[in-house]
């Protein structure tokens, strides 16, 4: 039953529905230090705006995301997760000083192979609720994920 729990909390946690992206992802973020004993900050810009049900869905799904692959790939020692104010818009960055990757060859890769699909499922999300992704990694620099995604999703009525 922990185990069913704990899926059904991974695909759409209720803190979510009910009080809101930013109590959401401060969870998460909580539980993902705990178990994986990664230090990750937690900051948000006290005018962040409240987006709608799909964009709030697809900011949490982005950090899960990136949180994920932080704890896979990047042999980070610290990671940030930042969400702040944009003109109608919310600006989620997760940033990390782990390994860099190169960000076109594995778009590359995932288009035409099918793999590294976490990349390209992040960026369709946002593009989805009228959004947009941009990822960026160098050496020494680690990597960061930015998606900014609209108070209401594209298509969806105010």
């Amino acid at each position: 039953m922990k185990t069913v729990h704990h899926y059904a909390w991974e695909l759409r946690p209720t803190v979510l529905d009910d009080l809101g992206l930013v109590a959401a992802v401060r969870s998460y973020v909580k539980a993902f230090t705990a178990r994986t004993g990664l230090r990750v900050r937690f900051e948000v810009d006290p005018a962040l705006g409240h987006p709608d049900a799909n964009c709030t869905l697809a900011l949490f799904r982005i950090a899960q995301g990136a949180l994920s692959n932080i704890e896979r790939h990047a042999r980070a020692r610290h990671a940030s997760v930042v969400l702040r104010a944009r003109p109608a818009a919310v600006r989620l960055e997760v940033k990390d000083d782990g390994r860099a990757f190169d960000v076109q060859r594995l778009e590359l890769e995932s288009a035409k192979e099918e793999r590294h699909l976490g990349l390209l499922v992040m960026r369709e999300r946002m593009e989805m609720v009228g959004g947009t992704l941009s990822i960026v990694s160098g050496a020494g620099r680690g990597t960061t994920v930015r998606a900014d995604a609209p108070l209401t999703a594209e298509g969806a009525s105010p």
